[in-house]
């Protein structure tokens, strides 16, 4: 079950912790910081705003190179489905300089489930994530960890699964803005680990 909860609501579930160390509860920090800021779609529904262009503007993919190989190439959107946008801005803005982030920045899920498979960092369904890891959900029916072209949504672990499965995400394009959502263990099709 997936609902979407105001952020002083959460009172059963501990606040994220924070350490200057590890760059998956930095990424949460980055995530945070967006929540307060209140960023939601301009206006609600469209997928777009000036946040979200924001989130898109880096945004890459893969394509062939001539003469083989791949080049990362700008995708040059400012709207459209944002998750995989917000979680890279994310993840960006929360790396030091030269630090490995275990995905490019983009903006499909499936994309970077790709990359996460790449780097090693992508792990089962049964995998237990912790606080800055990347929760990865279907969605209509599609599995974004099939392949490109399926369509996927993601969001941030902010609070492990607690005793009862009970976890907690902060997601871009949860009902047209940045939201904490509440989750239970065992509703995603894979996850992405970071440092």
């Amino acid at each position: 079950m997936t609902t979407m909860t105001d952020p002083q609501s959460i009172t059963s579930l501990p606040e994220p912790p924070s350490s200057p160390e590890a760059l998956g509860p930095r990424a949460v920090g980055v995530a945070l910081a967006e929540l307060a800021e209140g960023v939601r779609e301009q206006p609600l529904g469209s997928h777009a705003g000036p946040r979200i262009a924001t989130y898109f503007a880096p945004c890459v993919r893969a394509v062939p190179a001539p003469g083989g190989g791949v080049e990362q190439l700008p995708v040059g959107i400012s709207s459209g489905d944002w998750c995989a946008a917000f979680a890279s801005y994310c993840a960006q803005h929360a790396a030091r300089d030269g630090e490995a982030i275990p995905h490019a920045y983009r903006a499909s899920v499936a994309e970077l489930w790709k990359d996460a498979e790449a780097s090693a960092t992508s792990r089962p369904p049964s995998y237990r994530p912790r606080p800055g890891d990347l929760a990865i959900y279907a969605r209509d029916g599609s599995d974004p960890t099939v392949g490109l072209g399926h369509l996927g949504h993601v969001g941030r672990v902010s609070v492990e699964p607690d005793d009862q499965g009970h976890y907690e995400t902060i997601e871009g394009n949860h009902q047209g803005a940045v939201a904490r959502v509440e989750h239970t263990f065992g509703d995603t099709v894979g996850w992405i680990a970071y440092p």
